[in-house]
């Protein structure tokens, strides 16, 4: 009957001249599986934009901080360039657990130098300069204030120019 039946179908001769009714009931029956699972990666993929969406106005959001605090630090950099330059004040840095210090170029004009005469500059370069018993004073003073003795370190001392001379600097930090 099965080949009877595949024919009239193909023919469209009764009862098979007209489709069947399908309802929502009968594809849920029929499709029940494929459709939650097309359901559930909907909600998936909708979860996803969604945090994508969130992700990139949270960056948005950092980039805008970050070029804001980029942009205020490097006015603010300008500033403290300008009033160094202003008061023409020899500046020096030293990094106490390598030895590295850097110093400004006025610094170094103050005892007839240049920074590349110099070079290259670590804490040996500030002892040698010093005058030796200035020198204990200053080491003395470091140490009470490395101590917590006191606030600040604050010393005068003599350094030597390069044409021979001493020359008082007012060290502090």
């Amino acid at each position: 009957y099965s080949q009877v039946e595949s024919a009239m179908q193909t023919l469209r001769i009764p009862p098979f001249d007209r489709a069947p009714q399908f309802t929502w009931a009968d594809m849920w029956q029929r499709y029940q599986l494929s459709a939650r699972a097309l359901l559930a990666a909907t909600l998936a993929l909708g979860a996803l934009a969604a945090t994508l969406a969130l992700g990139r106005r949270r960056m948005a959001h950092t980039s805008r901080s970050l070029q804001q605090s980029a942009a205020a630090l490097h006015q603010e950099h300008a500033r403290l360039t300008n009033i160094i330059a202003g008061t023409a004040a020899g500046t020096w840095e030293w990094s106490v657990t390598t030895g590295a210090i850097s110093i400004n170029a006025r610094w170094a004009h103050m005892l007839g130098y240049t920074l590349d005469e110099l070079a290259p500059i670590s804490i040996a370069t500030w002892w040698r300069l010093t005058l030796p018993q200035d020198l204990a004073k200053s080491q003395a003073l470091l140490q009470a204030h490395f101590r917590g003795e006191t606030d600040s370190y604050d010393c005068e001392l003599r350094m030597r120019h390069k044409q021979g001379h001493w020359v008082w600097i007012h060290d502090r930090d």
